[in-house]
């Protein structure tokens, strides 16, 4: 979870009342997030990851000044009509695109708070910079006419902390960003930029140019917001506007497509619809509209109506607002989870562990022994990562019939892709890299009802420059061992091994796993760089 630092006295500026340390810890722990403590001018806090419109200080602030009173439901920003134009084009390996101006800008006490919230949202909602990328640029340096464009990786900008100008390529080689975040775009053939009459200025999600950079002089502000996910562009340019908007004045821009025109940033709030009975039952209260209205009131929303119809009006800002319960949850914090009074269950229960959740509490104790570092990667996948980069034709996946991303648009039929991304992606960290996962795969089954099972494993890789069979199979033994199981193996032909470097394990007849060392052409495919070795666990079938 996100801990992040704020000033005090900016801070307490912000929420609009003098507090002491005491009283500025309560009030920010009572909308949600945790303090963890002070030091010197600072206070530290720990965010649960579905409120990133707390991240920045100024959401941070609105959120407790509301819940304090000193302001009132909802709040609206005003955005102010376009004056600057740019051109999009067609940009298939980061297709959506929100941008904004931000006008008279005292950069002396938000600079900082400007890159803390723009690195928190593209690491959290942003999932690194690979499903949303943020840049925010001086409007005064750009020459001319904005466009969205796709280029050549031997266009040239001259990057942001750079003297000389250089290819595209050469950044992604040459800078500390593109050697972090390069595999994202790696793989397409064009990559995306902002350009103006004079070149480049952007590189999303890379870096900006040095010509564009923001500098303690800077009065106005390009702000630019670029992903794969429609949505997640959406959310992110709202928390974002939310938060400037809390201290300067926004305006629009329009963005002129090839058939159409289109003015971002949407502020437009959404609205869902809850009653007395759905509150009062899930909360297991007995409040009256007038005192859930009065609290939601206290949490940032607008109400009309009364009763078992009332329409709650949700800010832009609130991303993680998906569901009428969600709803519920901030009446039960505004309402204070200490006036809610504890019933002992009248059915007595003794819970104790399954036995696959206890094979995965051993396996797991037993890898992290071995020096191993667990990761929890999603359980949403795509074909392409699944199937393709694995050199696996005949596998079989369960699609989702309306994915929100191309990137999750089926459910993992392995831990092992999983793995293999996250080691792509920590390329420019020391090696070895061992890791490994306990978690649930879902695999197509007639049988079933639904046409599909979970199936609860562990997998594991090692990767450095002598990763090899003899060592996963040291590491393997070790494990099944502290499992008690004892197991058999048999040379398996699977694609994505080395040519007899790879076997499946059985215990008796039954099949529970594999492992082996990766074909060069998986590990090329998935651009790791090293000789990597993978096993995979069936726990159910052990």
């Amino acid at each position: 979870m996100p801990v992040i630092r704020y000033d005090k006295v900016q801070l307490r500026k912000l929420i609009g009342k003098r507090l002491s340390d005491e009283q500025l810890s309560e009030a920010i722990q009572l909308v949600k997030p945790n303090v963890e403590g002070f030091e010197g001018n600072e206070i530290i806090v720990e965010h649960t990851a579905d409120r990133p419109d707390l991240f920045g200080i100024e959401g941070l602030a609105r959120s407790v000044s509301t819940y304090m009173g000193t302001r009132k439901g909802l709040t609206k920003y005003k955005i102010g009509k376009p004056k600057v134009e740019m051109r999009m084009t067609a940009v298939s390996s980061r297709p959506y695109v929100s941008t904004a101006v931000v006008r008279k800008v005292e950069m002396k006490d938000f600079f900082e708070s400007m890159i803390q919230i723009q690195e928190s949202l593209s690491s959290s909602i942003g999932r690194r910079r690979a499903k949303v990328a943020v840049g925010v640029h001086d409007l005064d340096k750009i020459k001319g006419k904005i466009t969205y464009q796709s280029v050549s990786r031997n266009e040239k900008m001259t990057a942001l902390g750079e003297k000389e100008e250089m290819k595209l390529s050469e950044v992604l080689e040459n800078t500390e960003k593109g050697k972090e975040y390069g595999p994202i775009i790696k793989g397409s053939k064009m990559w995306p930029v902002f350009t103006d009459q004079s070149g480049i200025i952007s590189f999303p999600p890379i870096l900006n140019s040095q010509r564009t950079a923001v500098t303690d002089k800077t009065k106005n502000l390009f702000v630019e917001v670029t992903g794969t996910d429609k949505q997640a562009v959406r959310d992110v340019m709202a928390i974002l506007i939310s938060n400037f908007g809390e201290r300067f004045p926004v305006e629009g821009v329009k963005m002129r497509h090839e058939r159409r025109s289109e003015v971002t940033p949407d502020l437009s709030e959404g609205v869902m619809e809850i009653g007395t009975g759905m509150v009062n039952r899930t909360l297991g209260t007995s409040l009256s509209s007038k005192e859930i209205i009065s609290l939601l009131s206290r949490m940032g929303y607008d109400t009309l109506g009364s009763g078992e119809k009332m329409e709650v009006i949700v800010p832009a800002y609130r991303a993680d607002v998906l569901h009428p319960v969600d709803i519920v949850e901030d009446v039960a914090i505004a309402y204070g989870y200490n006036n809610f009074k504890p019933e002992i269950p009248a059915v007595h229960t003794t819970g104790r562990q399954t036995d696959v959740e206890r094979m995965s509490r051993k396996a797991s104790i037993s890898l992290v022994g071995f020096g191993f570092q667990e990761i929890i990667g999603s359980a949403l996948s795509n074909p392409s990562d699944q199937i393709e980069k694995m050199e696996l034709s005949g596998r079989e996946v369960v699609e989702l019939e309306n994915p929100s991303s191309a990137d999750y648009s089926c459910a993992r039929a392995s831990l092992v892709p999983g793995m293999l991304k996250f080691l792509a992606a920590n390329r420019h960290n020391e090696y070895p890299q061992n890791v490994f996962e306990v978690g649930d795969v879902v695999l197509p089954d007639k049988a079933e009802e639904t046409g599909a099972r979970n199936e609860r494993r562990v997998a594991g890789a090692v990767c450095h420059s002598k990763s090899g069979f003899g060592e996963m199979n040291f590491v393997f033994d070790g494990m099944m061992k502290s499992m008690g199981r004892g197991c058999s193996f048999r040379e398996c032909d699977s694609p994505m091994y080395i040519p007899g470097r790879g076997v499946d394990v059985y215990m008796g007849d039954r099949y529970i796993g594999t492992f082996g060392e990766l074909h060069p052409k998986v590990v090329q495919n998935w651009e790791i760089g090293m000789p990597t070795t993978v096993f995979e666990l069936d726990l159910e079938g052990i």
